[in-house]
């Protein structure tokens, strides 16, 4: 005997006990939603392209970032960021901010303060489109930093 049978007929209602056909489109749904969201395009992060961007932070905190790094995303996918080679000083610590390309500049879309040597600035999913990256000194490093950035995307 099933639980839901157990229930008044009131709060059976809508249940696949006695309504075969909700209980169809219910699981039909379901395996729509699952179909639509393996055909999204999201790639996986094994398919992703690196792209290698080299260039120098100057010091002064809040000052425009001096460099830009366009790519161009593809489809929906990982976005991974990560600061492979920084020198003179291994330990600073510098900010890296995406965003989208302007005649002036980049329209900054995200930014993270808490960048250094070998960790991640952003691993997020972004949209198919153009964006530009930038390196600057967040938190006033000591004098200029040259630095690799290594941009994976689909």
């Amino acid at each position: 005997m099933s639980i839901s049978r157990d229930l008044p007929l009131a709060a059976r209602q809508g249940t696949c006990d006695n309504d075969p056909l909700m209980c169809t489109l219910r699981v039909g749904g379901a395996f729509l939603v699952a179909l639509g969201l393996a055909g999204c395009g999201v790639t996986n992060p094994s398919d992703l392209t690196s792209e290698t961007f080299s260039g120098t932070v100057q010091p002064g905190v809040g000052a425009p970032a001096n460099n830009q790094f366009l790519f161009s995303v593809g489809k929906t996918g990982e976005f991974i960021a990560t600061i492979t080679a920084l020198s003179p000083d291994s330990g600073a610590t510098v900010g890296g901010q995406y965003g989208t390309p302007t005649p002036g500049g980049c329209a900054i879309i995200g930014s993270n303060p808490l960048g250094g040597l070998n960790k991640q600035l952003f691993d997020i999913t972004l949209p198919a489109g153009s964006y530009c990256f930038q390196v600057y000194d967040s938190l006033g490093i000591p004098r200029a930093q040259t630095f690799t950035l290594v941009l994976q995307h689909s």
